[in-house]
Order: C-alpha cells, then structure tokens, then sequence
C-alpha cells in the first residue's frame, strides 16, 4: 500500500513539472506575440517621427533658400542636429527587431527544451495529434487565430475534464485578453476561478481576470480579484504581481 501511495506521489509530480514547463512555453509564446506586436506599433510611430524631422528638414532648407545666407549658420546647426535624431532612430529600429528576434531564438529554445525534457520523463510524443494537443501546439506556436477556433471546439467537448478543460479556458481567456476584448476574458476567467480553483492554471487565470477589470475600468472588481489570488494562493508566483497591482 505504501509503495502504490509512493508510485501515485511520483507521477503526480511528474504531471506537475510537465504543467509547469508546458507553461513556461505558454508564457514565452505570449511573451514573443506581445513584444513583436509591440514592437511593430513602436517601429510605425519611429517611422512616423523620422518622416516629420525629414519634411522639417525639407523646411529649412526652403527657408534657407528664401532668407539667403542671414540663417545659413542657424540652419546647418538645426539640420546637424536632426540628422543626429534621424540616425538614433534608426538605431533604435535596429535594436528593437534584435531584441524581438532574439526572443523568437528564445521561444525556439524553450520548444526544444521542453521536447527533451518530456523524452527524459518518458512522455512519447504520438505522431498524430489529439485534438487537444493540436490546439496547445498551435496556441505554443503563437497562431492564436486557429488555436482559437480549436480550443472553442474543446470547450463543450465533455471528454476534456479537469486540468485539461481548465487549461482551455486559460488559454481562451488568454487570447481574448491579447485581443483587447476584455469582457470576454472576463467571462472565461471568471468560469476557470469557479470550475477548477483547484487547477494550476487558475492563480493566472486570476491575475490576468484582475487585469481585465482594470482594462474596463472596474476597479473594485479587480481589487477583490487579486486580493482573492493573495489570499487563497499565496504559494503562486503570480502572488507578487497581484500585490504590486494592489498598490
């Protein structure tokens, strides 16, 4: 009997290493979407500034050509000096497709990783898909759009029970929140907190439910969300988050 407790306690914690590393992926996924479209929104608006320093350039030069040499002096120092913010911006530019591709290097790392860590735990990967693993492959790979529709196929699907359907919900309540449509995260947060507050999914689950009252400017709602996440898990690593948006 003792033995058969032990062998139970190994697995269980063979199940939870592998939800902890699948989230890590989950969380790098999510990470990598955000900072691309960050920064492409970010490179729009520094392309938008180099065009309004180069059609102020063009300016100058026409007033220079008007005036004559009276503001040649005050025209080459005004010039020289958006140059210089020109060529930053530019530099700009290039640091921040840099950091986005490196975060793609990092996300292609953590898939490899995860992949030879579930071989050393004895986890085979089928060759053909199951429905769920399909749409965590596709939610992983950050192709939010399609694992949508897949995940919304498991949703009523009643063979997915447990952490399982609890993570279809995070994921789904994830997606809804990347996509700005907050009352929507609310909704599935919300049922992800009452179904399973149980499953390892649900302290984030929580936190972002918080994030998503504040989008919507329900503030007291957030507040008691997140102090719930204090209060009932104070174990979880989102727990420090959730105290700093109390502040």
């Amino acid at each position: 009997m003792k033995l058969l407790i032990f062998l139970l306690l190994i697995l269980s914690c063979k199940t939870q290493e592998q939800i902890q590393r699948e989230q890590m992926v989950d969380n790098m996924a999510i990470q990598v979407q955000q900072g691309q479209k960050l920064s492409a929104e970010f490179t729009v608006r520094l392309q938008h500034l180099e065009e309004k320093l180069t059609q102020k350039i063009g300016k100058l030069e026409e007033i220079q050509h008007n005036q004559g040499v009276k503001f040649s002096q005050e025209f080459t120092t005004s010039k020289g000096e958006m140059n210089q913010l020109i060529s930053g911006l530019d530099l700009q530019k290039k640091a921040i497709i840099i950091i986005t591709e490196q975060m793609v290097q990092q996300k292609r790392y953590l898939d490899k990783l995860l992949l030879s860590l579930n071989k050393l735990a004895g986890v085979k990967p089928s060759k053909k898909r199951s429905s769920y693993n399909q749409a965590m492959f596709l939610y992983r790979k950050g192709k939010y759009a399609v694992a949508q529709n897949e995940l919304l196929k498991l949703l009523n699907n009643k063979r997915i029970k447990g952490n399982k359907k609890a993570r279809v919900i995070h994921n789904l309540g994830m997606i809804a929140y990347m996509d700005r449509k907050y009352s929507d995260a609310v909704t599935l947060f919300s049922r992800l907190y009452t179904q399973y507050p149980s499953s390892p999914y649900t302290p984030r689950g929580l936190l972002f439910l918080g994030k998503s009252f504040k989008r919507i400017n329900r503030k007291d709602e957030a507040k008691q969300v997140l102090q719930e996440l204090v209060k009932k898990y104070p174990k979880s690593k989102y727990k420090k988050e959730a105290k700093k948006l109390l502040k």
